[in-house]
């Protein structure tokens, strides 16, 4: 605010001007200023992940352990990229904001383009970096994700591959997708993680949510579907089981196995790690069994080798390409002929290859005209960024305007394959 009040309103307002008279309600004004300054600074949180996970990965994590802001400084200058954004924004400065209401041979402004563009050079840029920094120096003290509980289930196997790299890490266990999609919403995780894709098909809780709420698509990671029966005892002797506990899906993996060696006993599902006694059992992975000191009493009693794509959401996505990208792009057409092949045939002009597509009508509460209306959330190969595929966006865009909406762009995940940490 002070910076606001102190140095950006005297570099765009004289000392003499009526502010009441050319701007009206300079409160109105004010706000929607200082509102998008928020948003752009905070923006930097999303960039400075992007730089976090880049080759100089190492360097980032002994500086944030050292607190050495001055090397976290460094870290996330990229002066060329810093020269491109103020060209980009004198350009921009200098097209949109010429004084219409003066006429005459020389070009005039209201603001001129080099006090803007001092503006983000002094202010903006410094001010995003400041935040950049806090956000990494916060990771010494955990990063909040949230996730399809509970500890044990696939979904805390991916947060633990995911964001694995600090010991702070702050899980925040949900007992349902929605749930988790709340959380990141309301600012209660900066992060969730939620299933996407398994051998049944595309998870519709998920896609519905992605399409019918206002959350991003950060990354994703892949992880095998692998179960165990754990105890205290390990003896093997299955006679002394009463009660089994899992999550709903875990027990649905593992039914078969279940019936066949189990059928006699009582199957609890619980969205809680429960407390195990030797005539009770609980369905986990090694990493998360062995961190509770229970004994392995049966191994891999899933029913078929399975794995599980994982989406990390929030509240933004990350904007710079990796050069391995994929996008989710959510668009709303009429529902009539020709309406969704004219659409997609938009990205096979520009060379530009899907991957999956996902409809769901459009409710009448969910609009005030009625019917006949359906999105489409459509994953294609490459970033929003990429040439190819912002061009077929902009056309989109040119036909569709506002009913266009990127859902997420993001470097595709590695999948997990390493036994002795998943098994």
């Amino acid at each position: 605010m002070e910076i606001y009040i102190n140095k950006i309103m005297p570099a765009i307002v004289s000392s003499t001007e009526d502010v009441s008279e050319w701007y009206g309600s300079t409160v109105t004004t004010d706000i929607a200023v200082l509102q998008a300054i928020s948003k752009r600074v905070h923006m930097g949180k999303h960039v400075a992940e992007v730089k976090f996970q880049s080759s100089q990965k190492q360097e980032f994590i002994k500086a944030i352990q050292a607190r050495d802001r001055d090397k976290l400084w460094e870290l996330i200058t990229h002066q060329e990229v810093e020269d491109r954004l103020l060209e980009r924004i004198s350009l921009k400065a200098s097209t949109y904001g010429q004084d219409i209401e003066k006429t005459g041979a020389t070009q005039t402004f209201k603001v001129s383009p080099s006090v803007i563009r001092d503006i983000y050079r002094d202010f903006i840029i410094t001010l995003t970096k400041d935040v950049q920094i806090q956000y990494l120096l916060q990771r010494l003290d955990g990063v909040e994700v949230s996730f399809v509980g509970p500890v044990g289930s696939t979904s805390s196997l991916a947060v633990y591959h995911y964001f694995g790299d600090f010991q702070g890490l702050k899980t925040l266990p949900e007992n349902s997708i929605e749930s988790v999609f709340r959380s990141v919403v309301t600012g209660s995780s900066v992060f969730g993680i939620v299933p996407y894709h398994n051998s049944l098909g595309q998870i519709r809780e998920t896609t519905a949510l992605l399409i019918t709420t206002p959350v991003k698509v950060y990354g994703e990671i892949t992880v095998p579907v692998h179960y165990h029966l754990f105890g205290t005892a390990g003896d093997g002797d299955l006679k002394k089981i009463k009660k089994v506990y899992g999550h709903p899906a875990s027990l649905q993996h593992c039914s078969t196995w279940l019936n066949k060696h189990l059928s006699h006993v009582q199957l609890i599902a619980t969205s809680e790690f429960p407390v195990i006694d030797e005539t009770s059992a609980v369905l986990a992975n090694t990493h998360v069994g062995h961190s509770q000191s229970l004994r392995v009493i049966a191994k891999n009693i899933q029913d078929s080798t399975d794995q599980t794509r994982f989406l990390v959401i929030s509240k933004h996505y990350l904007r710079t390409p990796t050069g391995n990208d994929v996008t989710l792009v959510l668009f709303e057409v009429n529902h009539k002929p020709g309406s969704l092949s004219s659409a997609l045939a938009t990205f096979a002009k520009h060379g530009v290859s899907l991957l999956s597509i996902e409809s769901r009508p459009v409710l009448p509460e969910e609009k005030r005209q009625v019917g006949g209306i359906f999105r489409f959330l459509v994953e294609l190969i490459g970033h929003a960024e990429d040439v190819p595929v912002k061009a077929a966006l902009e056309e989109l865009i040119g036909e569709y305007g506002s009913n266009i909406n990127i859902v997420g762009s993001f470097q595709q995940g590695k999948i997990v394959n390493d036994p002795e940490i998943i098994i």
